[in-house]
């Protein structure tokens, strides 16, 4: 159970999943205890039938995901979206700011940085502040 810690900390979804890779070992009412979900939450989650992912959508989050790489993790959803209806994907930008969260494609905030030593060197401040 060392490994259940940082599950704690997850949603249902990975609580559940959890539950059910160690069901072998552990009784399910001793798991669900632990990782403090009611029974009936993980039987629900059990019974629930899988999601399926049309080819389409599939298609399209992999085209997401490949832009967003070579565009080295800076691309926004506008430029995303213009992008992508280039290539013929039928696509607007609230359904690509939705896919980009859920996939976990965001902005991390590159920005240049400029470096201007020779303005710092001139300034008062500088011959004050080491001298």
């Amino acid at each position: 159970f060392k490994k259940s810690e940082s599950v704690l900390r997850e949603g249902n979804e990975v609580r559940c999943g959890f539950i059910r890779a160690h069901t072998g070992r552990y009784p399910v009412s001793l798991l669900c205890k632990l990782l403090k979900i009611p029974g009936s939450t993980y039987y629900d989650w059990r019974a629930r039938p899988c999601k399926i992912i049309e080819p389409e959508e599939l298609a399209l989050r992999r085209r997401m995901k490949a832009l967003f790489a070579a565009s080295r993790d800076s691309l926004g959803s506008r430029t995303m979206m213009k992008n992508l209806r280039g290539e013929g994907f039928a696509i607007g930008r609230d359904r690509t700011r939705r896919l980009m969260k859920a996939m976990g494609l965001s902005d991390s905030g590159h920005c240049a940085i400029f470096i201007r030593t020779s303005l710092f060197y001139e300034t008062r401040h500088y011959t004050t502040f080491f001298h």
